[in-house]
């Protein structure tokens, strides 16, 4: 489409930085280039990719690790849903967007305390910090 090619042409003319967030609208008729990755390298350059590609990155880790709980495999696929919509429909202000992968990533924080939680129901969880030992003071 249009507006791919115009936002890669965007990015060409400034790739470190880009154009600067919303500089898309500014310098084209569209509002946005219905990309994701497209509009993040024309409006932020390498800089703003790389830090959206180790989002992205971080955010398939965590859903990873927390693949074998019913929550985490919802999450992956509300993750890919909205991950795929956006490189077709979305923005790069999309609020849903980022709040799910705000919960890939600290979705292993979170099945890590609940499986702390049931896993010493009746027992003591064993010491954790240093200096928490059977000698320290209780």
């Amino acid at each position: 489409p249009e507006a791919w090619n115009q936002a890669f042409n965007m990015f060409t003319d400034n790739p470190i930085v880009g154009s600067g967030l919303g500089g898309f609208s500014e310098l084209n008729t569209l509002n946005y280039p219905h990309n994701l990755i497209l509009e993040t390298a024309s409006e932020t350059g390498i800089t703003g990719l790389l830090a959206l590609l180790t989002v992205l990155t971080l955010a398939a880790i965590g859903v990873f690790r927390v693949r074998r709980w019913q929550e985490g495999r919802f999450l992956a696929a509300v993750s890919a849903i909205w991950l795929t919509n956006s490189m077709v429909s979305l923005d790069i202000r999309n609020r849903l967007l980022w709040i799910c992968l705000t919960l890939c990533l600290i979705a292993p924080t979170l099945v890590s305390d609940r499986r702390k939680s049931v896993a010493y129901i009746g027992q003591e969880p064993p010491p954790t910090a240093i200096g928490d030992t059977d000698m320290a003071p209780r």
